[in-house]
């Protein structure tokens, strides 16, 4: 709150689960998840209702996509998986490598058997191993970004509010801190977002 947010996004689908309730009753601003995002992208792109879901073992222990998805439609099947691998991949910069190949293709092979029609990728890691879990799953398997989907809450939440940046009057620059070797974050979110210049200050 010291920066003069006017809102925050936990951008983290474990911390979404193990903390969104009480950040929303403590702070004074809008608090967006990406659990609820995810959740109805995958109910609106499923033709089947056998939805699946990768995520880290936290956010799998708290059940908080299967509840999130049966809220809404009581008749999808869920089928979660842990796949605590996923994250070390991409936080060493492995996520392009032979290793990654073959890790991804061992941590799905019970959800391969699930006959699933749409997967979420239940952590905000996991998108940037898209092209491998997508190659192991198959063209029919929808894959779903609760990162990327929560972009439309965020904006559709300021426009309502009517406490959207005009990009013309933008008055504070962005500023991102990791809790990590801000090196390395570097690195991966300049490959990742194509942005040369990405600058992060460790927190």
């Amino acid at each position: 709150m010291a920066k003069q947010i006017k809102m925050l996004v936990i951008a983290c689908n474990t911390a979404t689960a193990a903390a969104l309730p009480d950040l929303r009753a403590k702070l004074p601003i809008p608090v967006i998840g990406v659990i609820a995002p995810g959740s109805r992208a995958a109910l609106k792109a499923s033709h089947t209702n056998r939805i699946g879901v990768i995520a880290t073992e936290g956010t799998i222990r708290s059940d908080a996509y299967r509840q999130a998805i049966l809220k809404k439609d009581p008749t999808a099947t869920v089928f979660p998986e842990a796949c605590p691998k996923f994250v070390p991949l991409v936080e060493s910069n492995e996520y392009h490598s032979t290793v990654a190949k073959r890790v991804v293709a061992e941590s799905l092979q019970q959800m391969q058997k699930q006959q699933v029609d749409t997967l979420v990728m239940g952590c905000t890691h996991y998108p940037l191993l898209r092209p491998l879990i997508q190659n192991v799953m198959g063209p029919g398997v929808t894959l779903i970004d609760s990162g990327a989907e929560t972009i439309n809450d965020v904006s559709a939440v300021l426009d309502y509010l009517d406490i959207a940046n005009d990009a013309a009057t933008k008055q504070y620059p962005d500023e991102y801190y990791t809790t990590g070797a801000a090196e390395q974050f570097e690195a991966i979110a300049r490959d990742w977002l194509e942005q040369p210049d990405f600058h992060a200050t460790t927190c």
